[in-house]
């Protein structure tokens, strides 16, 4: 079997300047949106068995901006303006579509402004709270689900170290090894 590497890329939507990998295919456009503090990588195994099939954006959305946690961060509101620009400035039209938990939500925002417009959408986990809680700044810590992650371990002093954390984790034992 052929090994499939992506093509790491940077798209600079005016506002903000977007890394991504890219898995160039012949087929329709898809976009894998990952979760609030994964990376674009975890969806590799995923996008290298679908490239045959698709032409795959997955773009970073955790430091394309300065954003302070305890303003609030980066409002859901701009999250879904900056991928709906990074679909508009890449080309993107009428994709296929994927995201988990904070990329569900983005997308489904993006998609609820009319910024985007998908073909198809797979959402996995996506975060939908009371619309209120949308509109307001909260500091991490007031998050009701990110006051939670910002409790989770996030450095160790290697690799095999994080790997032995994660299969630990009920979440992540069962994910594939190069997730």
């Amino acid at each position: 079997m052929k090994e499939i590497k992506p093509v790491s890329g940077t798209c600079d939507t005016g506002s903000s300047k977007v890394d991504y990998l890219h898995y160039p295919g012949s087929g329709p456009d898809l976009v894998l949106l990952h979760a609030t503090g994964f990376m674009p990588w975890l969806w590799h195994p995923i996008a290298k068995k679908l490239t045959d099939s698709f032409n795959i954006y997955a773009p970073y959305f955790c430091d394309h901006r300065h954003a302070d946690p305890h303003e609030g961060g980066l409002s859901w509101q701009i999250l879904a303006h900056d991928f709906s620009s990074f679909c508009r400035e890449m080309k993107i039209e009428s994709p296929c579509m994927a995201g988990h938990s904070m990329g569900a939500t983005v997308i489904t925002l993006a998609a609820g402004y009319g910024e985007i417009n998908p073909q198809k959408v797979i959402l996995i986990e996506p975060i939908y709270l009371p619309e209120n809680i949308y509109n307001v700044t909260l500091a991490v810590e007031q998050h009701p689900l990110a006051s939670k992650s910002i409790k989770r371990k996030n450095f160790w002093s290697d690799r095999s170290e994080a790997s032995e954390y994660l299969k630990n984790k009920n979440l992540f034992k069962n994910w594939d090894s190069e997730m």
